[in-house]
């Protein structure tokens, strides 16, 4: 929606997508993610499941091992959880140029490698 708006507003502009937006949509949609999943009715699932937003929100290079292992867990328990945060995190690296498959033009287009 947002590009449709700005490319009919403005069709010979160029459309830029601020880091903090990116950062703050993936966020939100892996915590739309982990709300749907954290719904069980199982006291203790949602017991293993304490704190778990903090380590989802972190970024996988700044996690703990710990975290990390928790992470790996709950990513076997609840599938959809960890395929969201691995989609966060792809998508933070293209955003840093730091994707081994796609990397940001001279045009700044998202070009394959």
């Amino acid at each position: 929606m947002y590009q449709d708006l700005a490319q009919y507003h403005f069709p010979v502009r160029l459309i830029v997508v601020d880091k903090f937006d990116v950062i703050r949509m993936s966020n939100e949609a892996v915590e739309k993610v982990r709300k749907r999943v954290t719904k069980s009715p199982d006291n203790k699932m949602k017991l293993k499941l304490k704190n778990e937003r903090f380590v989802l929100l972190k970024r996988h290079h700044d996690l703990a091992e710990a975290d990390s292992k928790n992470l790996d867990k709950w990513s076997d328990l609840f599938p959809d959880r960890g395929v969201a945060y691995s989609f966060k995190e792809r998508f933070f690296d293209v955003y840093a140029g730091s994707d081994p498959v796609f990397s940001w033009g001279e045009d700044m287009s998202l070009e394959p490698n």
